[in-house]
Order: C-alpha cells, then sequence, then structure tokens
C-alpha cells in the first residue's frame, strides 16, 4: 500500500514528501513528544533484506560524516511496521537544486557562489580526511540551511575503494570521466564540485546535453564551453583545473581547491575596475500583484537592470506559501538594493509595507539594502509605516512611457552606486576565554554525535537522560544546550548544578533537598519558603515530590526539563541511593500513569563517575534506565574542523596528526593548544617542544592532575602501574582516574593515558 500523509511510521507522523526518485521517498515527518521536531524520513519502496542490508551501510557511512557543520546530521537508522528508514535531520531552505530553480538560468552573485562552494568544499574535506568518497555529489544532495550548505544523501559513499571498478551510478551530469568506466577517487567529488561552481557563476551546466548518448562523450572527450570574461580569472582557473579530464590532473585535495578559491576572490577584489565587468548587484522589486501600470514598470527595470548584469528577484516567480514567505525574507535581506514601486495601488497593501519594513531592518543592522523608491503615477507625502520608512527617501518617478529611458538610467546608476568596494575579510573574532561552559553561540563549539541524540531525546520527552563524561569533556555546556532548545519549544527549564551547594546544604537528605528548592524557587522567581512551607512530617522525599507537583508541574499543558549538573558530588553521601532512588520512581511512576505530572517531566543528568560503584541497588538507580549517552573525545576530523576555526594555526596535515598524537583529542586541552597558537602566533613545534613542561601553556592544568594523584598514595601507584604498561590496578581505581579525565580504556585491563602529554608529564614527575 502506498504511504500517504498522516500514516505512523513508528514514532513518526508522515506529513508530505519532500522529494522522490528510483530508490525511494523522502518525507517530511513529525515526532511528537516534549518537543514536537520535524524530521526528514528517507525510505526505500523495497523491502528486501538486500535493501535493507543497503540503507544499513548508508546510514553507517553517513553516521561517521555527521559531526561536522557542512555535513547534514543523522538521527538514526531503524525499521519501523516493517520499513526500513534514515531519520535525518529537516532542512526546511530546502536543496541547492531548488536555490538553481529559483535563479531560472541567471548566475549567483559571485560572493554567494563561492560561499556556496566553500561550504561544500569544507564537507568533502572532512569526507576525505575520513577516506570516505561522496560519489553522487549533485545540488539535490546539498542542503542550503540558511547561509550554510550540508552534504547528504551517502547512499552512493564509500570508503577506501579508491579505484574499485562499480557499475555506473549517480548523476550523470555531475560525474567525473572516470566514473562512466567505474572508477572513482577524491578527484571525483572535486570534479563534481567544479561543476556546481560553474553553475553557480554561469548559470548554466558545464555540459548541458539532455540526451544520455550526447552527454556521456561529451564529460569524457570535449571541453566545456569558456566561462565569461566578467568571471575573475582566478576563479576561472578554480572551475578549470577541477574539470580536467584525468583525476591526477585536477587539485589534489578539497583542502588545496578551498585555498585556490579563496585565492580567487581576493584577486578579484584586488583586481582594478578597468579589468574586470562591473560588480554584479542582487536587486529585489516589490510591487502589487496585479496592477497596472505598476506591472509594466516591473517588467522595464526587470530587463533592464538584468541587462546590466544584476541579479533580480521578484516574488511573481515563487508559489505563495511558507516556503515563499521565508524567500521573500530571505532575499530582500541579502539585497544590495530594494526598489519599491509606489502607486495609488501599492499604498494599500500590507504585503508592502512588511517588505519594506524587511529591508529596513536589515539596512539598520548590516548597511544594507540601499531604499530606490519609484513613484508610479503618484505625487504627495506617504502617511503610516510606508511613511515612515520613505518620506525622507530620495525617490524616482514614472508618470508614462516617455520616462521608460530616464527612469532605467536613473535606476541602473543608482543601483551601480551601491556597489562599494568589497570589505576587507573582517578581523578575527576575539578569542573565547578557554575553559568552562561554552557560550551559546560560540564560534568554536564542535558538534559531536552524542549532541545530536541528547537533542533527539530532549525532543522525545523522555523521562530520563544521562550524559556521562569524563572531566573537562562538555556536559556542562551540552547541558545548556539541550535547555535553550526545550525552552525554544515552550518547556518550563529548571537548573541544579550540585558544585555550587555549600556544605551545610548536603549534610543530610532535608537539607539537600531544602537547598534544591531554594535555588529552584529562585530561578522560577516563585513564592517559596522551606521554613514556612516545609512540614517535617512528610519526610524530605514527599516535601520536595509536593513542591515540584504543586508550583513547577502544575500548569497540565507545559513540559518541565530539569538539568542537574555534577551529580558525582552526591555519590559518597549515606542518602545517595535515597536520592536517586526518588528519581528513579518518578520514571516508574510515568510508565504507571502515563498522563500524571511526571509523564510531563524530564531529567537531563550530568555525571563523570561509574554510578554502580555507589549505588547498588539496581532498583534504585536511575542510572540503569532511559536513555544512556557517552560524551567522547573529538575525533581527528572535529580537531581539524576546529584548527580551521581558528584560522589554522596547525598549517598541514602531518601538523595536525603530530597535535592529534599529542592530545588524542581530549576537548579542553585541544581548544586550549589551538588558541595559545592562533593569539600567541605560535606553531607547533614550539608547543610540543614546551607542553609537559611546568611553565608550558598546559602548566596549570598538569599540576592540578599532578596534585590530585599525590594525595592518594592508592591512585598514584595505580598511575605508574599504567605508566610502566603493567597490569594490577582495580577497578575501582581505574574508574576514579577515568572519571578524573586522567585514564582512558574500557576496563582495567586496557587501561591507558588518556593522552600522551599526561603520559609524558606524569612520567617525569611520579617516578
Amino acid at each position: 500500500m502506498p504511504l500517504t500523509p498522516n500514516q505512523q511510521i513508528g514514532p513518526y507522523t508522515l506529513i508530505r514528501p519532500l522529494g522522490e526518485g528510483g530508490f525511494g521517498v523522502v518525507w517530511l515527518a513529525e515526532r511528537r513528544g516534549l518537543i514536537t521536531t520535524q524530521v526528514a524520513l528517507k525510505m526505500p519502496r523495497d523491502r528486501s533484506d538486500a535493501i535493507v542490508q543497503e540503507v544499513t551501510q548508508e546510514a553507517q557511512v553517513w553516521q561517521q560524516a555527521s559531526g561536522h557543520p557542512n555535513v547534514l546530521p543523522v538521527i538514526e537508522c531503524a525499521i519501523y511496521d516493517g520499513h526500513v528508514v534514515i531519520v535525518s535531520e529537516y532542512v526546511a531552505d530546502g536543496t541547492l537544486a531548488d536555490w538553481f530553480a529559483r535563479c531560472e538560468g541567471r548566475a549567483t552573485p559571485i560572493e554567494e557562489a563561492v560561499r556556496i562552494t566553500d561550504g561544500i568544499l569544507a564537507g568533502l574535506e572532512h569526507l576525505h580526511r575520513l577516506e570516505i568518497t561522496h560519489r553522487d555529489l549533485k545540488p539535490a544532495n546539498v542542503m542550503l540551511q540558511g547561509n550554510m550548505p550540508r552534504l547528504t544523501d551517502f547512499g552512493l559513499a564509500r570508503g577506501k575503494a579508491i579505484g574499485q571498478t562499480q557499475s555506473i551510478t549517480g548523476s550523470l551530469h555531475y560525474m567525473a570521466p572516470e566514473m562512466f568506466s567505474g572508477d572513482y577517487s577524491p578527484q571525483s567529488d572535486l570534479w563534481a564540485a567544479g561543476v556546481i561552481l560553474y553553475e553557480l557563476l554561469t548559470g548554466r551546466l558545464p555540459f548541458p546535453q539532455e540526451r544520455v548518448e550526447m552527454l556521456i562523450p561529451a564529460i569524457v572527450g570535449s571541453e566545456p564551453a569558456a566561462m565569461p570574461a566578467a568571471i575573475p580569472a582566478g576563479l576561472r582557473r578554480v572551475v578549470e583545473r577541477a574539470l580536467v579530464k584525468k583525476p591526477e590532473g585536477r587539485w589534489r585535495s578539497a583542502a588545496e581547491m578551498r585555498a585556490a578559491l579563496v585565492a580567487g576572490v581576493s584577486e578579484a577584489v584586488s583586481t582594478p575596475p578597468s579589468e574586470h565587468a562591473a560588480r554584479r548587484e542582487r536587486v529585489a522589486l516589490l510591487y502589487k500583484r496585479d496592477a497596472e501600470p505598476d506591472e509594466r514598470v516591473l517588467r522595464l527595470l526587470e530587463e533592464s537592470l538584468e541587462s546590466r548584469g544584476h541579479a533580480v528577484f521578484i516574488d511573481q516567480h515563487l508559489a505563495v506559501g511558507i516556503e515563499w514567505a521565508r524567500e521573500i525574507e530571505r532575499q530582500i535581506r541579502d539585497a544590495d538594493a530594494v526598489v519599491p514601486l509606489i502607486s495609488a495601488a501599492s499604498i494599500q497593501s500590507e504585503m508592502l509595507a512588511y517588505e519594506l519594513k524587511i529591508a529596513q531592518e536589515a539596512l539598520l543592522r548590516e548597511g544594507k539594502p540601499r531604499l530606490l523608491p519609484v513613484r508610479v503615477r503618484f505625487a504627495g507625502r506617504l502617511s503610516g509605516e510606508l511613511g515612515e520608512i520613505l518620506n525622507r527617501v530620495h525617490y524616482a518617478s514614472w508618470s508614462g512611457p516617455e520616462d521608460d529611458g530616464r527612469l532605467t538610467a536613473e535606476i541602473g546608476a543608482a543601483v551601480e552606486r551601491t556597489a562599494q568596494p568589497a570589505a576587507a575579510a573582517p578581523a578575527p573574532k576575539p578569542m573565547e576565554a578557554v575553559g568552562g561552559a561554552v557560550n551559546l553561540d560560540s564560534s568554536y563549539w564542535i558538534v559531536r554525535p552524542t549532541e545530536m541524540q541528547f537533542r533527539d531525546a530532549i525532543a522525545r520527552g523522555d523521562s530520563i537522560v544521562l550524559l556521562k563524561g569524563a572531566r573537562q569533556m562538555g556536559k556542562t555546556s551540552l547541558l545548556a544546550r539541550g535547555l535553550q532548545q526545550a525552552r525554544a519549544a515552550g518547556a518550563l527549564c529548571i537548573r541544579t548544578d550540585f558544585q555550587k551547594l555549600n556544605a551545610e546544604s548536603l549534610e543530610s537528605v532535608t537539607d539537600l533537598f531544602q537547598g534544591v528548592i531554594e535555588v529552584i524557587a529562585d530561578q522560577l522567581d516563585v513564592d517559596y519558603d522551606p521554613q514556612r512551607d516545609w512540614n517535617p512530617r512528610r519526610g524530605a522525599n514527599v516535601n520536595l515530590e509536593r513542591f515540584l507537583r504543586r508550583l513547577v508541574l502544575a500548569d497540565p499543558t507545559v513540559r518541565v526539563m530539569w538539568a542537574l549538573d555534577e551529580v558525582d558530588r552526591l555519590f559518597s553521601y549515606p542518602y545517595a541511593s535515597e536520592v536517586f532512588g526518588l528519581f528513579r520512581s518518578w520514571h516508574n511512576e510515568r510508565s504507571l500513569d502515563p498522563t500524571g505530572p511526571w509523564s510531563r517531566l524530564t531529567l537531563a543528568i550530568a555525571y563523570a563517575t561509574e554510578a554502580h560503584l555507589f549505588i547498588t541497588d539496581v532498583n534504585q538507580s536511575p542510572f540503569n534506565v532511559g536513555t544512556r549517552l557517552v560524551l567522547e573525545d573529538l575525533t581527528p576530523g572535529q580537531v581539524s574542523e576546529l584548527n580551521g576555526r581558528y584560522g589554522a594555526p596547525l598549517r598541514s596535515d602531518e601538523e595536525e596528526r603530530g597535535f592529534y598524537r599529542l592530545l588524542n583529542g581530549q576537548p579542553y586541552l585541544t581548544q586550549r593548544g589551538l588558541s595559545e597558537m592562533a593569539s600567541r602566533h605560535i606553531g607547533f613545534d614550539d608547543l610540543r617542544r614546551g607542553a609537559a613542561h611546568e611553565e608550558g601553556i598546559f602548566g596549570d592544568h598538569l599540576r592540578r592532575f599532578l596534585v590530585l594523584l599525590v594525595r592518594d598514595p592508592e591512585l598514584c601507584d595505580a598511575m605508574r602501574l599504567v605508566l610502566a604498561g603493567r597490569p594490577g590496578i582495580s577497578a575501582e581505581t581505574f574508574y576514579k582516574l577515568r572519571s578524573a579525565g586522567v585514564l582512558s580504556g574500557e576496563s582495567a585491563a586496557e587501561a591507558r593515558p588518556r593522552c600522551q602529554l599526561y603520559a609524558d608529564y606524569l612520567r617525569a614527575h611520579l617516578g
């Protein structure tokens, strides 16, 4: 039976198809819970075992590639109701193919073309570093999320099998010549990126033939049509080398092609105006639909501006709907100039007033677009919102056909006066302080797969979400992002950091719960006095529950997320099992009464220590139920991405590998090292030589670990055994050292220093 809207597939409700191909259908779907989340479901038509295996393989490759900002994250691969599905994030802005369709054969402005291509190449650089070749890079497989291109659809992606013979698969217009013989390599992906850049810069394909018998010979044996001279020579060279027939003649890597792309833009900026065509401007024409002579003037200006080489946007080419409204706003904000047609009909248009308000906000915030109003057989002072925006703005006028030539010349000249020389690259953002929670808007936050799983658990409204990781792994920062997500979806959010409670608040379970209640009451600004409202006859657990039910969970329409950070601090107290047993009871209540208040509560618990060492009764522990997530160290690809965000102080792949061997992706050390290199302008060799020294970059951090060890002879002896490569440390000691972040490994038998830096420093000081 065919799938239909509103059909349930496992936990997902189908909304509408997003795209369809020979393999199957991609659906927009919703997962309803604490937060209703929209996702994209890729579903093959065939349900055979072979297809299930193929889809699973795609999901595995996709999951491996996830975690980079230019790769769309995959959420899960599962079989629901007999359907195998790959679930990924939904991007409402559409694909690069949709972008090209809206352009209708018009070239993309150079700055935008370069930005899109650079993002694609950044994604390819990440894939190739993981030894993954995409093999089906095309506009339909590039999502545009705001200003960020994101690669998707890894059905043909392969790892390591470079040069392996395969059947001809992929989208023909973007396939490199060698792929028609069944061969491929990372350079095959760079060919596809070159085709996309050609299409962005020219508005057409380099090999536009539609019939297969003509297209394949053209790709294999013919050269693409020459690009217009108005395109800077540096960018033409990027495309030309990407489209060399032999793979070995193309760019050696995506990183090299990216560098050439940036150099091509710099060359275009530094070229004197006499040596290249005038800058192409983006112009949005605003008007009242179905009004004359407005439509006639609209066509006149559109043809005139396009003949001058400018990109003109008119919303007439879009179907009305949600996407229509989003695209109008984006086009106005991105425009260099906005030309509203002011007439007796248009001044009554609420839509025109709304569009001008968007333009004015963008102008005040970003310095563009410039407003160039045209009065069409209309005189007099404007009132209301239109008057506030336009009355002080110089305008052109049109009274009849005799004004055609004058108007087009005036508007053309005014648009081109907005074309200022391209600004120099903005100064690098000030370095953020390294250590503690990472700001929500930080440029240096790397999204890891665990974050996507955490966000999905919050969106589902899971009762307990466990976030485990050693010190300085980013648990607090991730909790903050989960709270931000829940808050944006309308949930009530509270947070308790147990490290901030004073010793008096931890003396008994009563003191603890009273302290917690005071913290929550302050956050919610509710009137609660523990001395007045606490009833000692009911016991500590009942008092906390009554507070939560009556003041936190009182509204049956509102969900609540409670983030509990550093709960390890409670493990050593005699009442720990009672506290965590209470949390577990709320999870059980939720199962017994799905409509009760506890069904609206999500506990997100962050911790580092092995809970089972302190809570022995599994029936009293929340740590063996709910969603369990572990924060891992950064991968080599993620370290490389972070290096790029710091301006690439690691100058080569070899330096990146050496940096990774030294720190093994430990998040704090990685960020600290890159920040210091970038801000102090030191090279990797200098960093490596002084890394384990007392007065080096990491000196304070390393001394803290040394103090931790020498205070406890048992830990000190265990660490000496590990450094000597000898077995014999106890499981409990291993877990303590691992939660502190000194060791890694799955068990005491596999214990090893967390990174080479720790090993070098501790060998020198433990003797």
